[in-house]
């Protein structure tokens, strides 16, 4: 990415629900505050977890601004959501970070939620999670 006009890191201030899994999650839900996301690990009685949290974008002047969410490493398999939407899943290897993600399409100008769900057959840890806004080429 060159000409960033925004990085917004986002590795701080992260909430995480753990659940044991299936589809009742009524009782089984344990929830925590993560102050670092590459600190956050998996609860061993609780193998499934979504961490969300809230970001905000303020109107930048440019006439285009494309959004992209850039993440150095997480768990295979985790799902990418954007403000509740299904964006992607991060499957890849080494040789492919940092995962660049164009979510122009599902961010608004405001507060905006991103949240990553997570089996807790994944492997690998959150790292260099940001977002990252360019201009249009």
């Amino acid at each position: 990415m060159r000409n960033n006009l925004l990085t917004l890191p986002l590795e701080r201030d992260w909430r995480c629900q753990y659940y044991r899994g299936g589809t009742n999650v009524d009782d089984t839900q344990r929830t925590a505050v993560v102050m670092s996301l590459s600190s956050w690990t998996f609860d061993e009685e609780r193998p499934v977890a979504s961490l969300d949290r809230a970001f905000a974008i303020k109107p930048i002047e440019k006439e285009c601004v494309r959004y992209w969410l850039l993440i150095d490493s997480a768990p295979q398999g985790t799902t990418v959501l954007i403000n509740h939407k299904p964006v992607a899943e991060y499957n890849v290897g080494d040789d492919d970070a940092p995962f660049e993600l164009d979510v122009t399409n599902y961010v608004m100008l405001g507060v905006n939620w991103i949240m990553f769900r997570v089996d807790g057959e994944a492997a690998g840890r959150f790292e260099g999670v940001r977002l990252v806004a360019t201009p249009c080429e």
